[in-house]
């Protein structure tokens, strides 16, 4: 799993890796409770991740080894309502965990935050979604997660059914059960890629890096 989440972060395009499955599947779930027992697991999966990027917050503020320090930056960290606010606090206390170290520390973090930001777009589509069924004609699409209509930012403003038959086609997306599925396989990919940086840049108790760590730091060329 480790390995498998690194190369995907690593090599691959945030925006390429979270992308909404395009063209959409045109035959949706004959059964809607797989719908929803996807979107509780996807949902779950996310708040796993989560949890794991405030561990990496915690690291990062030298909290981690103070349990009642450690506590009291986990709640102030929850006072982030979002996580944009969350990413944020992450990458400023990398800034002054790294040091000097940052220039090269800052490439790493900020595509492994990126990823987070594009998976939360992903996280956004199913907890604000809602599972309805398509039919054209006499032919049964099946059911689909798809945003309600008043939501503008997932939306089109006018019907695209010059590029899509379904009915809805102002929806942006249109996510079968399996669609689903293939997310929480990320979350969770993305959370033990952030768990494995956490684990990698944790500073000795002597307060240096590791051998692993430092060259991962080590200046590249341009």
């Amino acid at each position: 799993m480790a390995e498998t989440s690194r190369t995907a972060t690593a090599e691959t395009s945030p925006d390429k890796h979270w992308a909404r499955p395009s063209p959409p599947s045109s035959q949706g779930d004959t059964d809607t409770t797989k719908l929803y027992a996807a979107v509780g697991y996807a949902l779950s999966s996310w708040e796993a991740l989560e949890a794991t990027l405030c561990t990496l917050f915690i690291i990062l503020t030298g909290a981690s080894e103070l349990p009642a320090v450690n506590s009291t930056i986990r709640r102030a960290y929850g006072a982030f309502g979002f996580n944009s606010g969350r990413r944020q606090a992450v990458r400023f206390a990398a800034e002054v965990y790294f040091g000097s170290h940052w220039p090269s520390a800052k490439t790493e973090l900020n595509k492994l935050l990126k990823h987070v930001e594009n998976a939360s777009q992903r996280r956004d589509d199913m907890a604000h979604g809602y599972v309805a069924g398509f039919k054209t004609g006499e032919t049964d699409h099946g059911a689909f997660l798809i945003p309600p209509e008043y939501n503008s930012r997932m939306t089109y403003a006018f019907s695209q059914g010059d590029r899509d038959t379904f009915s809805l086609a102002r929806a942006k997306y249109r996510f079968t059960s399996n669609d689903i599925k293939r997310y929480s396989d990320q979350f969770d990919q993305l959370r033990q890629q952030i768990l494995d940086y956490a684990v990698r840049m944790k500073k000795k108790d002597d307060g240096t890096f590791s051998d692993e760590a430092m060259e991962s730091l080590k200046p590249r060329a341009r």
